[in-house]
């Protein structure tokens, strides 16, 4: 297993509702403020993730988040965790339940 640092954009997240996902994740941004309405039409999501690659990452994150639209795929050391940007990393990285 490698360790990934992700994100993507998602708008299922805010207006649909999504199924919630074995791995933590946090909203760190926003994209299409709509002042009238005081809603983004998108949101980033960030996560660590443990998978075998990136194309299972995506195929993961595709079953909570069908609408998702990749930011980046970074690989990290299997100990790393995010900064307190994003607290309470509870190491929950897998893709399954």
């Amino acid at each position: 297993m490698t360790r990934f640092w992700v994100s993507w954009w998602s708008s299922y997240h805010i207006k649909m509702g999504c199924t919630k996902p074995p791995f933590q994740a946090w909203i760190s941004g926003e994209r299409g403020w709509n002042e009238e309405w005081h809603d983004s039409a998108e949101v980033s999501l960030v996560a660590v993730i443990d998978a075998e690659s990136e194309a299972q990452i995506w195929e993961g994150v595709k079953k909570h988040f069908p609408d998702y639209d990749p930011r980046f795929c970074d690989e990290v050391a299997d100990d790393w965790q995010p900064n307190d940007r994003f607290p309470d990393f509870l190491n929950q990285t897998r893709l399954e339940a």
